[in-house]
Formats: C-alpha cells, structure tokens, sequence
C-alpha cells in the first residue's frame, strides 16, 4: 500500500470494530455510499440524525463508534508505571465504552 492511498482511506477505516461489515450507526459517509442505495444525500441524511440522536456527542460532534487511546503514568515512590488502554465508545448498553485493548 502506498502512502498516497494510506492516507486517502485511513479517514473511513478502522482495525478496532471487530466486525467485518460495514456499521450504519458509526461510519463515515465516504463509507456509507458504498452500500446498496445509498447515495450521497441519503448518506449524509443518516449521518445528520444519528448525530442528532447522540446524546455522547460535542459540538454535533458524535464519539460514539470512535476509538480512543489513553496513557497514564503513575509514580510510586521511585517506580514508575504506565498503563495503555483503548476503548471505543459505544451507542448504548450496560456502558458508555468498550475496552479494545489493555496493557
């Protein structure tokens, strides 16, 4: 894979949804299009009320269906210890994340 074409699909997928079909709830419309009768407006209209339907959103901004990574350091006397977790936020459930990976 090239750099080029790196870049033109990193934005539309994702290694962490642990699904091999495409998901309506969370993807992007550059994704979207390619199902069946979906055009561009019907796309984009989905987006728009998933988005309007979100309540973990910022901005019209929706997480839900993102993954996200976060570090900690932890100093314990003269111990150091880090911890790396990422967790995708999910649309409903018991919990507002899912844990993708602890270390």
């Amino acid at each position: 894979m090239t750099p080029e074409l790196y870049a033109a699909v990193s934005p539309s997928v994702t290694v962490f949804s642990q699904k091999g079909n495409i998901d309506p709830a969370v993807a992007p419309i550059s994704v979207l299009v390619t199902l069946p009768g979906v055009d561009e407006d019907r796309a984009s209209d989905m987006v728009v009320e998933r988005e309007r339907s979100d309540a973990l959103s910022l901005s019209g901004q929706s997480f839900v269906g993102r993954a996200f990574g976060v570090e900690v350091e932890i100093e314990k006397g003269k111990q150091l210890f880090r911890e790396e977790a990422i967790f995708r936020v999910t649309p409903s459930g018991p919990s507002p994340c899912l844990m993708l990976s602890y270390n």
